[in-house]
């Protein structure tokens, strides 16, 4: 009983990992590919915003994908929580999935209204941020970047977070 117990606890991070993002697509795809692949999901509502940029929407959350000339090179993940104790537990089943892969992890804000962390993993950039919204609703945005794909204006605005700039020289 205590193993099944032990594997159940190591591998729910590891499965809200992959229900929260179903959505996700390899880096340096198409934008017709991620579009068509979308429209093989019935749940989700796809927007086609911009030249370089697309939304896909579902119930839970919400995909942003970004375009450039070598493809997809980012994608940012919203959702919503009703309370705070989920999106925390989310926050930290991202946190041991990139341990899993053996990111380096890198804390940026933990108090009571944000809670943020990086990730680098090879070449991908994550980003991870908790805010609360109001008592009960908690919003978690995640940010997977390849920084070999980002055009430089998009590696340029970086610079701003000089923690994060620092972890991709």
């Amino acid at each position: 009983m205590k193993k099944f117990f032990t594997l159940l606890v190591a591998l729910l991070p590891l499965g809200s990992l992959i229900a929260q993002t179903f959505l996700a697509q390899e880096f340096g795809k198409a934008k017709s590919e991620v579009h068509q692949f979308l429209k093989s999901k019935s749940i989700v509502q796809t927007s086609d915003v911009a030249e370089a940029k697309l939304i896909a929407s579902t119930d839970a959350f919400t995909v942003t994908y970004y375009f450039d000339e070598g493809g997809l090179y980012k994608m940012e993940t919203v959702s919503h929580f009703d309370h705070k104790k989920s999106a925390n537990a989310q926050v930290e089943s991202f946190k041991a999935q990139l341990r899993l892969q053996k990111a380096e992890i890198v804390d940026l804000d933990n108090n009571q209204e944000i809670q943020r962390f990086a990730a680098l993993k090879g070449r991908e950039l994550h980003e991870v941020t908790a805010f609360s919204l109001s008592k009960k609703c908690t919003q978690i945005k995640s940010v997977a970047m390849d920084l070999d794909r980002m055009p430089k204006a998009a590696i340029s605005s970086l610079r701003q977070d000089d923690i994060l700039f620092s972890m991709i020289r």
